[in-house]
């Protein structure tokens, strides 16, 4: 009789489990899925097939000399790159950890559409990282920060990375960092305000609202000039570190001072893979770039506008631009939907647009998919 209720409880957990992979929801659930047809573990299927295992955070496993030249380049390698042989910065479980604060994050949509989905984050993440050996497959995860643009002979040197002299941050007399605001612009001619509460994130145009007990700082004044290099599987730097920073402490460790000390900040963000993927995560589903823009899962899920959906309107959002678009982020993305059995065929659209008439390409990188795509 137990043997008989055995094998109906596993008929049962397996008939749910196929179930599921007919309309999975989440980055877990989808490879979950997908790591069973190909007859691997989850964790398998990320260091085997998504992203070759020798590479995931290679660049700190296998020092190459050509890469560390520069002081700046041998300070961060050596203040950074620490492991431990049971815990892996860029790791599985540190993904899947990460993913589980964005419930929403591939759960939207058909079967494809939610693989396209992940297919989209995993290709930011494997070019933003890419070690460029397996000609743009399954090697990225390779770095975790920006190291070429570590030329400098101090941390007094900028990098080119540096933000602008308009962001605005709230210190208090401890130096510590106002975490619920932060802003762009003048202190006496108004701002865009970044209200860091909110998820997405919003902004809008306003004063400059320092709340008491705190004053304005220029945000480049904060940290050495060196330490303003992308970060993080989405290298985040910049205002948008900051950003995510204080929707961190707001959010996820819901600290009710309503504030954090910012050098501490980054070192944990470079010693912290969960924290550095829940960046990537984060830039995804709550970053938006200006007033009234959708975020990048807001616009890859957007059902009325499919043209939307693939790498061709991503790249211009995350990287401003088409650098490393083909190839590259082409090369990424087919990997990633083939391997998922999704269809990359292009999905071509006439629109209107500012009342110019034009066609849009989901696989062309372009400023006009970009703005089209993003309102």
């Amino acid at each position: 009789m137990k043997k008989f209720l055995f094998v109906l409880i596993n008929l049962f957990l397996s008939g749910a489990f196929a179930e599921d992979c007919d309309l999975p929801c989440g980055a877990e659930q989808l490879i979950q899925c997908a790591a069973k047809k190909s007859d691997l573990s989850p964790e398998d299927f990320f260091n085997k097939k998504l992203f070759y295992h020798a590479n995931i955070d290679g660049f700190c496993k296998n020092r190459n000399q050509s890469q560390v030249r520069t002081p700046q380049q041998k300070f961060f390698y050596e203040k950074f790159c620490q492991h431990s042989n049971d815990s892996s910065y860029l790791s599985y479980t540190n993904f899947i950890k990460a993913a589980s604060y964005f419930p929403t994050f591939a759960c939207e949509g058909s079967s494809d559409d939610r693989y396209k989905e992940l297919s989209g984050f995993l290709t930011t993440i494997a070019q933003e990282t890419s070690s460029k050996l397996y000609n743009y497959t399954n090697d990225g995860l390779y770095f975790r920060y920006e190291n070429s643009a570590l030329r400098g002979y101090n941390l007094s040197n900028k990098t080119s990375y540096y933000p602008d002299n308009r962001y605005i941050v709230g210190i208090n007399n401890n130096g510590d960092v106002y975490s619920q605001k932060m802003w762009f612009g003048k202190l006496k001619s108004g701002a865009q305000v970044y209200d860091l509460t909110a998820t997405p994130e919003r902004i809008y145009w306003g004063e400059v609202d320092i709340p008491p007990g705190f004053k304005p700082m220029v945000l480049n004044k904060l940290v050495m000039p060196g330490y303003w290099v992308g970060m993080g599987p989405i290298q985040l730097t910049g205002g948008v570190l900051i950003e995510f920073l204080g929707w961190y402490n707001n959010a996820v460790l819901n600290n009710k001072t309503g504030t954090y000390n910012l050098d501490e900040f980054i070192a944990k963000y470079m010693y912290d893979g969960q924290m550095a993927f829940t960046g990537a995560f984060w830039y995804w589903m709550n970053r938006v770039s200006a007033a009234k823009y959708k975020t990048l899962h807001q616009m890859v899920t957007d059902p009325a506008k499919p043209v939307c959906h693939d790498i061709g309107a991503v790249t211009p959002v995350v990287n401003g631009g088409c650098n490393g678009y083909n190839p590259g982020r082409v090369n990424y993305y087919k990997y990633f939907c083939n391997l998922f059995d999704v269809d990359v065929n292009p999905i071509k659209a006439k629109v209107s647009y500012n009342k110019t008439s034009l066609t849009l390409n989901s696989m062309e990188c372009s400023k006009s998919i970009r703005l089209y795509c993003q309102k």
